[in-house]
């Protein structure tokens, strides 16, 4: 990965036990997909921060002992990461579905949170499948 480090998408639990093997746990197609983002977005986004002692730990993959965990997540399987940044989710959201941003496998798009939430479980066919929550 050339614009993220391994904590910044597991929980520290994770990477406590694996430390960079944790990438292991992730889909390929998901890491392809946020280093083409990071790249049009050309600006820092954050994913986790714990290891810089903020409190985002998870917003990458989660482990049972998440509060956020539930088994059919993508974020459970290794498929989905949420960030923020200095740029406005909701315009990343739209080059997206526009294909102004061409992203090398279907995604699909949580719409109505101020986050930039991207996952693969993509099931529609369509390059861009949208929800809300």
């Amino acid at each position: 990965m050339n614009h993220f480090v391994v904590q910044e998408l597991v929980p520290p639990s994770l990477f406590q036990r694996y430390g960079d093997q944790s990438i292991r746990y992730f889909d390929i197609r998901i890491l392809e997909v946020l280093e083409r983002i990071r790249e049009w977005i050309d600006a820092p986004m954050t994913i986790n921060n714990w290891h810089r002692q903020g409190n985002r730990q998870w917003s990458g993959i989660r482990t049972p002992d998440s509060p956020y965990y539930t088994l059919g997540s993508a974020h459970s399987w290794g498929m989905a990461f949420d960030a923020i940044g200095n740029w406005e989710a909701e315009d990343v959201r739209a080059a997206i579905t526009s294909s102004q941003l061409m992203l090398p496998h279907p995604v699909r798009l949580e719409l109505g949170v101020s986050w930039l939430h991207v996952d693969v479980m993509n099931m529609s066919g369509n390059r861009v499948e949208t929800f809300n929550q």
